[in-house]
């Protein structure tokens, strides 16, 4: 489950050093919302935490993109659904336009969603997954698309050998791409 950590004037240097300006520390830092995903989030959990230390992080492994619609259902009704919601599924298996839909109304038009494309070379529907997303896109206008498969795909070294994992050299990578993203279109 999620946990808050604190951060420090090192975690901050570190931020720095993975790409993040000391004002991007400082925005992420005030910033609130919601992540909820799958193994790869839950790789790069600490890290996001360090960057977004005011949001409530959720990524459990083997999660599937259906599986979560009752997950973010339960965030919305405690009223722990921030206003900018990092999503991190489809590692696991395809993203059915039902489930994008269930996802995006419970967001409803008032959140961005910052939606994480996936990385899973070995896996059939990786292609499949960020087209429907990429789709997604042109539907809802507070739907943003992070393409983590195109930048991974320049530092291969940052996964395990499964291909999708970010390891301890990609995880803050993964992190600081993520804020990077989410930060252009946060709602403050």
């Amino acid at each position: 489950m999620a946990k808050k950590v604190k951060s420090s004037n090192k975690d901050q240097s570190q931020l720095e050093k993975n790409g993040l300006t000391a004002a991007q520390v400082k925005e992420a830092q005030n910033l609130s919302g919601t992540a909820v995903g799958d193994s790869v989030m839950l790789a790069g959990h600490d890290d996001l935490q360090k960057i977004f230390p005011r949001f409530y992080i959720d990524a459990q492994v083997s999660r599937q993109p259906a599986a979560a619609v009752p997950d973010i259902k339960s965030l919305a009704n405690q009223g722990l659904l921030g206003k900018n919601v990092i999503i991190g599924l489809g590692t696991n298996g395809n993203i059915s336009p039902e489930t994008m839909k269930q996802i995006m109304d419970i967001a409803g038009p008032k959140r961005n969603v910052f939606w994480i494309n996936v990385h899973i070379p070995t896996e059939t529907w990786q292609n499949s997954v960020n087209a429907m997303l990429k789709d997604s896109q042109k539907k809802y206008k507070n739907l943003y698309i992070i393409d983590w498969n195109d930048y991974i795909n320049q530092y291969p070294s940052w996964l395990y050998s499964d291909q999708a994992h970010p390891n301890n050299q990609g995880a803050p990578k993964y992190a600081t791409f993520v804020a990077q993203n989410v930060l252009k279109h946060a709602i403050k």
